[in-house]
Order: structure tokens, then sequence, then C-alpha cells
């Protein structure tokens, strides 16, 4: 499947089709892999995954771009998002994305996260690193 000509990792998809993409009972685990509090998370579904990404890609309003898009991080990369080369996955409450990173068109995408003080920072350098540190289920 590909949302915006970006592929959607088959472990994710594997994970959707089988129940497992949904957040973990465990918030305190989740907590600990994003460094942040969890108010409402939601791991989307796969139309979830299409319509957030497809109106982030659309969004042209300038404030909410510069509150979404961030800033060059180098202390705590990435910092910002590169809007058209990303697929929002989830969120952890109000405000608080996270997505598939395709900036680095050579390798697989990592997962990155929009922090309380605006910026995106890496939680995970794979979806296959996420899961784990999850302890999502993906092997098909």
């Amino acid at each position: 499947m590909y949302v915006l000509r970006m592929p959607l990792p088959s472990m994710l998809l594997t994970a959707i089709a089988r129940g497992s993409w949904r957040t973990p009972g465990d918030l305190g685990l989740l907590e600990r892999v994003f460094r942040c509090e969890a108010v409402d998370p939601r791991f989307y579904s796969k139309q979830e995954i299409l319509s957030e990404t497809e109106r982030w890609h659309a969004e042209n309003d300038p404030e909410i771009l510069a509150q979404y898009e961030g800033r060059i991080n180098t202390e705590d990369p990435p910092g910002d998002i590169v809007r058209h080369r990303s697929i929002i996955i989830g969120d952890l409450g109000p405000d608080l994305p996270f997505a598939l990173d395709y900036r680095r068109v050579d390798e697989e995408p990592s997962v990155i996260f929009l922090t309380v003080e605006g910026n995106w920072r890496e939680v995970a350098p794979s979806i296959a690193a996420f899961m784990r540190a999850l302890k999502i289920d993906y092997v098909p």
C-alpha cells in the first residue's frame, strides 16, 4: 500500500492486519520510548493514516505550518519534518503526532515525533526498531 507515493512498510501493514498495531497497554513503556507523557495516544488504522497524511500534505495555513514543521535541531535531531516526505501514523494526544520520515531516500523511514516544545525528534531509526521497542508483533 502506498500513501501519496510512499510505501507503508510491510511490517506495519502486517501489524495493522493482525490487530497488533494499537496503543500498547503499558503506557509507561510508551512514555519511555517517546520520552513524553502520553495524553490520549492513538495508533492509526490504514484509513486514518491515509486521511491524516493527505490532510497534512494539503495544509497551506502558514500559522499551522509554522506550528507543526519544527526547526532543524542538531542536538536532538531532526528538529524539523519534510512534510511531503512523511506519513502520519499516530499521535500521543492532541497536537502530538508521530510519523514515518522518508527524507533519507535510500534508507527505510525513521519514526519521528512532534514534541510539546514544537520540534520533531527521532524516536526510532526504523519502524522495526519502533515496533520492537513497544513489543508490537509484526512477524508474518
